[in-house]
């Protein structure tokens, strides 16, 4: 693996594992507030090491990975652990890396960090199979059993366009959404995040870049804009050569109005607590600022939001107000 690659999975892996720093939170009169409503795992106790993914079903149990236990771990929503699965090895639904967890259809899905694939489990966490990959990824939804949305961490060599690759089950290409060319020359600054609304349309945030792009599903775009008035990223010089300094964006989600919540990286006001509220037309609409910092963000199916505390040893459960 080329050392660009190798020094692109070391800081992506950073990234997920860092914490940040706390910083007061401001606000002036907020058209959308959080309610905590639930809190799960606490310093006092082991049912979260360092929780990175979340996920829920149409019942409400919320689904987690825990990267330092190397497992999945499946609640009620009240907060009750139902299930836990997984350990550290390499053998047929065992983790080296359990990061990124989505649920659709009755399976729960699974990325890992520093390996290619995507395993594949049923909502009792019972493994099934692996959808075989070629490359590790920073991203993927899931709309049907088969039609996968991913992002590659880093981009193939001789592919001069970053893309959305649509995949089947069996990780057969059936389309490419490109979004942004790429200079092969240097660190590949087009890293992404993205989420769907219930229309299809593609959000997009850059992890390197002042960059928030919306796309139609047949790859239109409906907007593009910066909402930190960032013009250039500020890079360090190393042996690789210049790498990005500070992360921009961190996660992006919809809730059920269409509204686009982004968590703001290290270049904002609150680091890595500042969610920018933004309309399906792109208007920004408020900035909510999380109590303490966290790493990504999610909404479930009934506007409630997801994010860190304690370092991972927490997750927060609030729902989503509308004044």
């Amino acid at each position: 693996m080329p050392k660009k690659h190798l020094l692109q999975l070391f800081i992506v892996a950073v990234f997920i594992l860092m914490g940040a720093t706390l910083v007061q939170s401001v606000h002036q009169s907020p058209r959308i507030t959080l309610k905590e409503v639930l809190s799960i795992g606490s310093i006092e106790d082991d049912l979260l090491f360092q929780w990175t993914g979340v996920t829920t079903d149409p019942e409400g149990n919320i689904y987690l990975t825990d990267l330092k236990d190397c497992s999945i771990k499946k609640f009620d929503k009240s907060g009750l652990l139902l299930k836990k699965e997984g350990k550290k090895g390499q053998g047929p639904g065992e983790f080296d890396s359990p990061v990124l967890i989505k649920y659709q259809l009755d399976k729960v899905y699974v990325s890992q960090i520093y390996k290619s694939g995507i395993l594949v489990f049923d909502k009792n966490l019972k493994y099934i199979f692996t959808i075989p990959l070629t490359f590790p990824v920073s991203d993927f939804e899931v709309r049907n059993d088969d039609e996968i949305l991913v992002n590659m961490l880093f981009p193939q060599n001789g592919n001069n366009s970053s893309s959305i690759l649509v995949l089947d089950a069996h990780s057969v290409i059936r389309k490419e959404i490109p979004y942004d060319k790429r200079d092969s020359k240097r660190f590949d600054m087009n890293s992404i995040k993205f989420a769907s609304d219930q229309n299809q349309n593609i959000i997009l945030i850059y992890n390197w870049k002042d960059r928030v792009m919306k796309m139609s599903k047949t790859g239109k775009l409906l907007f593009d804009k910066k909402l930190l008035n960032i013009s250039k990223p500020l890079m360090e010089k190393t042996t690789y050569g210049e790498i990005p300094r500070d992360i921009i964006y961190k996660a992006v989600q919809v809730d059920t109005k269409g509204n686009i919540y982004i968590l703001g990286g290290h270049r904002s006001k609150n680091v890595s607590r500042d969610i920018y509220i933004l309309s399906k037309e792109g208007k920004l609409i408020d900035i909510l600022t999380l109590p303490e910092a966290s790493h990504m963000i999610y909404i479930d199916r009934d506007d409630c939001l997801y994010s860190r505390s304690n370092e991972g040893v927490t997750l927060k459960k609030y729902k989503i107000q509308y004044e």
